[in-house]
């Protein structure tokens, strides 16, 4: 039986912007072989961290 794994936003995000990290490795570890639960909250944060816009180096 799989398990259960919450991902933090934060986790998340850090493994979009380093493909080949550790952290990255772990996530896709759980996508492939447990089940990812999110909770309203996080889905909500997820949704507002993707709609800010990075800014540029003055």
């Amino acid at each position: 039986m799989a398990k259960l794994v919450m991902v933090d936003t934060n986790v998340f995000i850090s493994s979009l912007l380093s493909p080949r990290s550790k952290v990255s490795e772990v996530v896709e570890y759980a996508i492939k072989h447990e089940r990812i639960v999110l909770c309203k909250e996080i889905l909500d944060e997820l949704t507002e961290v993707a709609k800010r816009t990075k800014n540029p180096i003055s």
